[in-house]
């Protein structure tokens, strides 16, 4: 295998991995915030049914 074609080779694979890695980060802070806003809603829906079987 040439050198040229080694070099890009590993600039291809490291381009692949930072796009993988931002992704990854990307969609672990989007899940965060999915899981509190859910958590909230599940707060939420669980005051009311006590509200509602109260009266």
């Amino acid at each position: 295998m040439p050198f040229d074609e080694m070099i890009k080779m590993v600039l291809d694979s490291s381009v692949t991995i930072a796009v993988l890695a931002y992704f990854m980060y990307r969609d672990n802070k989007f899940m965060s915030k999915l899981e509190i806003t859910l958590q909230a809603l599940v707060d939420t829906v669980n005051v009311l049914k006590e509200k509602v079987s109260e009266e």
